[in-house]
């Protein structure tokens, strides 16, 4: 819709958000990494949408599901950057919370970017796979 006007304002939600890590240490990686699934995403959507503006919407939508698991993960580590971002500037800061509390949080962010993040990866390889397994076929399967 709108040539991908929310994913492009999503994106520089997130792009500010990486920013922001970037200049912390101990974010800085996370930052770096969510950096790069950013441009995974662009890759992964710029092989879709030229199926979507030519009509082909079951080509387009044939792993939809496989998408969202992909975008969801990409958004709860930007989730997590910005708890991490807070934890990080609570410990700086103070926070109102025990310092075991704020630390908890950048302990699950590392968690999340070593364990979670990763499955993008070969999310993104099924996206971009040029073959039509989930597409209908004309044809009945020789078995």
């Amino acid at each position: 819709m709108d040539n991908g006007k929310a994913l492009e304002l999503l994106s520089g939600e997130i792009t500010k958000t990486i920013q922001a890590a970037i200049q912390i240490e101990q974010l800085e990686a996370f930052a770096e990494t969510l950096g790069q699934k950013l441009i995974l995403t662009q890759r992964v959507l710029t092989h879709l949408m030229p199926y979507a503006k030519k009509g082909d919407y079951e080509r387009f939508l044939a792993d939809a599901s496989i998408f969202m698991e992909f975008l969801s993960l990409i958004l709860m580590s930007w989730t997590w950057l910005e708890i991490a971002l807070n934890a990080s500037s609570a410990l700086e800061n103070k926070g109102f919370y025990s310092k075991v509390f704020y630390e908890s949080k950048l302990h699950a962010t590392n968690y999340y970017y070593t364990y979670e993040l990763h499955k993008t990866t070969g999310l993104a390889g099924i996206l971009l796979n040029s073959e039509t397994i989930t597409v209908k076929k004309d044809k009945e399967p020789i078995i």
